[in-house]
């Protein structure tokens, strides 16, 4: 029933030379300047947001490349997502704010963690966004915008 998986469309993997090369030419440094370009940036969002939510940062900053993940406050009862199901603070992040960030129960409900990752297309205004919206959302008497 489920023998068929689609088109077999090599594209992806004969365009990967071309994005390497294209992505290491889009700064003076090449891949080097993207890796640290990246890294800072991911250790200015992660350091933002730890402020905003009041944590301290969870991992050295050594030990990041470009992405960081944070806890969040548990969810509360009867927020808490079942198998696959999305967080709801996933739900009001993007409906709310217009923000795309996984939120995800880690190790297992009603813990949860964020996480973000830095590219060359992302600037610091973007994380400065997100912390206002997780303070806004997860801090307790703040005010909180209609849903869009």
């Amino acid at each position: 029933m489920f023998d068929w998986t689609g088109t077999d469309d090599p594209t992806a993997w004969l365009v990967v030379p071309d994005a390497i090369e294209l992505v290491g030419g889009l700064l003076p440094g090449g891949w080097p300047d993207v890796r640290a370009r990246n890294h800072n940036l991911v250790l200015q969002a992660r350091d933002g947001l730890c402020a905003a939510l009041g944590i301290e940062p969870p991992a050295p900053d050594e030990m990041l490349g470009a992405m960081a993940a944070l806890p969040l406050p548990d969810a509360e009862d009867g927020a808490v997502p079942s198998g696959w199901a999305e967080d709801p603070l996933a739900d009001v992040l993007r409906h709310r704010w217009g923000i795309e960030v996984p939120v995800m129960s880690w190790p297992a409900p009603p813990h949860r963690l964020l996480r973000v990752s830095a590219q060359l297309y992302n600037r610091p205004e973007e994380y400065e966004a997100l912390a206002e919206a997780l303070s806004t959302e997860l801090l307790p008497a703040t005010p909180k915008p209609p849903i869009a």
